[in-house]
């Protein structure tokens, strides 16, 4: 016997106690956020001619990790952020066009044209004249709280986008500077690769990356969008925003999913209201004044109002009943898109239904399919309290094992010194 033979049960009793400790740690962080389990690596000592071994060597604490599952994560994370963002803000110009109710555009428009028929059959009642100015001041009305409120919208999304970019630039950096403090450290605490996973997560949520590793140091990842570096080892290029356009390197940035790519969606959606709201108002208005012969409508800038002769003294209007329904009977015109006046009004309206409902089922689709990878990747690396007991039963086992298998040396050393002596 050699007094070496206390090593080999040594090793096991500070196996076991990193392994109580380690166990402790995951139990104590139970309910911490983005905390990965942790589990302590063991192997054993090598044999040499004639003897079973030297003991047990610990090879370190090591996070229980699933990289394909956290890569299809963050992947989903993108595109939830994506149509969760675009749902939000297409909710919100729908209720622009029914924020009226029953009073939308298209009833006003169906109004305004039913007083003009009105007239049409009693031309000389300054009455009816009145009725005609008061809903086309009405239809005025709505038409400039849905154009104003589509120019809300507008600039909510560039603000939101400009936003987004400075937030993702910030994490980026953020990101560079864990790698730095990664490259720097000899051994690499686990709570610093955690923050470093927690960082990539949220940059997914602004736009889709794409992750490699450096191959001198593995724990170092090179971030990617649409194939254009934005985290490099220790450094971070900023994307930046040019005329309303997201750049890296001065070239447009390919983004796909992510709240910035969905904010520049958001922004051209309500760019082609907006324009196609225009583009009716312009052809209806012409064609009433060009009926009119007069200038019933006009311009002040942006907003549309009725002359103010008219509004002060409406049967100065006074015109011939077949002009009267001529311009009652622009319900039934179609304008160069092929549909009535009436009906632009409802189409616009459906259009903006139809992309809502569209980026809302598209959102629950995606938010169903992320919880489910959540789960499964919660279920390899969260913390399981039933497994951790488990484990600390198994290490305090181990831990006593070895115990008494010292105090078995001990006892053979005193029996055999007794011999000897």
């Amino acid at each position: 016997m050699k007094l070496s033979e206390y090593n080999t049960s040594l090793s096991g009793l500070m196996a076991a106690q990193l392994g109580i400790s380690t166990t402790k740690q995951n139990i104590t962080n139970l309910q911490s956020d983005h905390y990965v389990r942790q589990k302590v690596n063991m192997s054993a000592l090598g044999a040499v001619p004639d003897s079973p071994g030297h003991g047990v060597k610990v090879l370190g604490i090591e996070r229980v990790v699933d990289d394909i599952k956290t890569g299809q994560y963050n992947k989903q994370l993108s595109a939830v952020s994506y149509y969760e963002y675009m749902k939000t803000g297409l909710m919100n110009v729908e209720s622009m066009f029914h924020a009226s109710g029953d009073n939308g555009l298209s009833t006003r428009i169906d109004r305004f044209l039913q007083a003009w028929h009105e007239i049409s059959k009693n031309p000389t009642q300054s009455t009816y004249y009145q009725t005609v100015v008061s809903e086309g001041v009405k239809f005025a009305s709505e038409l400039n709280r849905v154009a104003t409120d589509l120019r809300t919208a507008k600039g909510q999304a560039q603000e939101d986008l400009q936003a987004s970019v400075q937030t993702f630039n910030r994490i980026a950096g953020q990101l560079a500077n864990i790698n730095k403090r990664i490259a720097d450290a000899s051994t690499v605490p686990n709570q610093l690769l955690n923050e470093r996973d927690q960082l990539i997560s949220e940059l997914s949520t602004y736009a889709q990356v794409e992750i490699g590793y450096e191959s001198l140091n593995p724990n170092i990842p090179t971030i990617r969008v649409g194939g254009m570096i934005v985290v490099s080892g220790t450094d971070a290029i900023p994307i930046t925003l040019q005329n309303g356009i997201v750049q890296l390197n001065d070239k447009p940035a390919l983004l796909q999913g992510g709240r910035i790519k969905a904010a520049e969606e958001l922004d051209k959606h309500t760019s082609a209201y907006l324009e196609e709201l225009d583009t009716f108002s312009n052809n209806f208005t012409q064609k009433v004044n060009d009926i009119t012969g007069q200038v019933f409508f006009e311009k002040n800038g942006n907003t549309l109002q009725i002359n103010p002769t008219f509004v002060s003294n409406a049967f100065s209007l006074a015109l011939s009943a077949e002009k009267a329904e001529q311009i009652a009977q622009l319900k039934n015109t179609t304008i160069p898109s092929g549909i009535t006046y009436q009906k632009a009004m409802d189409q616009l309206s459906v259009k903006i239904a139809t992309d809502t409902n569209t980026a809302t089922s598209q959102h629950t689709i995606h938010e169903e399919v992320l919880q489910g990878i959540d789960k499964d990747k919660r279920s390899v690396e969260g913390v399981n309290l039933d497994e951790e007991m488990v484990n600390l039963m198994m290490y305090q086992n181990y831990f006593t094992a070895n115990s008494k298998a010292i105090r078995v040396i001990d006892e053979l050393y005193d029996t055999l010194f007794g011999i000897l002596s």
